[in-house]
This record gives structure tokens, C-alpha cells and sequence, in this order.
């Protein structure tokens, strides 16, 4: 039961927090550098969180952090997140972007809180929890983009989603960055597709 109310407010966290980042970029208030830069500042306070407690920092990571994560990789969360917009941001145009980071967030948040009621498949994932979640990123990703790529985007971002990405001796790539490339990458491909560029 704790372990649910800790993912649900970890979700809450991730769709507020991604929504804010997604409003101030598409108002160019927040640009590149300045995610480069707080992409460091979360790093440094993640390093210097495995050494010490630093009070705010620590009820933030108490109330939303899971706890190997703090052990870990404190603040591992936001740093991935804030890694995807960046490399989105820096690999494709500003709309392709942001609703590839729509999928993430909405669809990522609806896929997880759904595998908490729905009954689990292996790939821990329900086909439930990922049928919702590409229907709510679709809806997502069209604020910034067409209809077409926005479901396809969404079906490939939710797909990504729903599995780990293994490489080098066990080693996860977290969906908070494979997510959006992979999302953006077919929003990208279909536009040339679809639209010649």
C-alpha cells in the first residue's frame, strides 16, 4: 500500500513538473542552456545527497523518492526527465520536441498508475496500462502536432515505454530519455513522410 502512494505521488510530481517544464519552454522562458545547467545542479545535489542530508532536498527525496533510488542515484527522476528535453529539444524542431515530451509525460504517468490497479503482464506492464496511456499522450501530443503523428508517435513512445532497455552489463536506459528520442524520432520521420519535411 506504501509503495503505491509513493508511485502515485511520484506520477502526480512527474506530470506537474513536466507540464511546468513543457509551458515555460514552449515560452522560450526556458532554453537549452538553462536546462544544461540545471541538468548539473541536480547532479551535483544528487552526488552530495549520497553524502550527507541536505534538509529541503531530503523531505523532497523522502516523499518522492523510492528508496534504493536514494541509496543510489537520489533525484535520478528529474535528471533523466530533464536529460530527455534536452537531447529532444537539441535533436528536433520545437513542436516535434514538446510533444514528444508530452508523451512522456502524460503517457508515462497513465501507464504506471494503471499498472497499480491492472493486473500485471511479465514485462511488469499491463496491455491496459499502455492502451490508456497511448490514448492519453495522443491527446497530449496533439497540442503541438497533427493527429497522424501524434498517434504514431504516441503507439512508438508508449511501446518503448513498456520495456527496459538493457545494454552494457545490465545497465537500464530509463524511459525518461528513451522515451521522448523514440517518440521524436517517428514524429520526425513521419513528417517527412507525410509532409515532405
Amino acid at each position: 500500500m506504501e509503495n503505491k502512494k509513493l508511485e502515485i505521488k511520484r506520477k502526480i510530481f512527474h506530470v506537474i513538473g513536466g507540464l511546468l517544464l513543457i509551458f515555460f519552454i514552449y515560452l522560450a522562458i526556458i532554453k537549452l542552456p538553462i536546462i544544461a545547467a540545471l541538468i548539473v545542479l541536480i547532479l551535483a545535489i544528487s552526488l552530495l545527497s549520497r553524502k550527507a542530508e541536505i534538509p529541503l532536498i531530503n523531505i523532497f527525496l523522502k516523499n518522492f523518492e523510492r528508496p534504493y533510488n536514494i541509496r543510489t542515484f537520489p533525484a535520478r527522476g528529474v535528471f533523466t526527465f530533464l536529460s530527455g528535453a534536452f537531447l529532444s529539444l537539441l535533436l528536433f524542431e520545437k513542436n516535434t520536441a514538446l510533444a514528444a515530451l508530452m508523451i512522456l509525460t502524460v503517457g508515462d504517468a497513465v501507464s504506471s498508475v494503471s499498472s497499480l490497479y491492472f493486473k500485471k503482464t511479465k514485462n511488469r506492464k499491463t496491455i491496459y496500462g499502455t492502451i490508456l496511456a497511448i490514448i492519453f499522450s495522443f491527446f497530449a501530443a496533439m497540442i503541438f502536432i497533427d493527429y497522424k503523428r501524434a498517434l504514431i508517435g504516441s503507439i512508438i513512445g508508449m511501446l518503448v515505454e513498456s520495456i527496459e532497455l538493457r545494454v552494457y552489463k545490465g545497465i537500464v536506459i530509463d524511459d525518461n530519455i528513451t522515451v521522448p528520442l523514440a517518440s521524436g524520432f517517428v514524429i520526425y520521420l513521419a513528417g517527412l513522410i507525410l509532409f515532405g519535411g
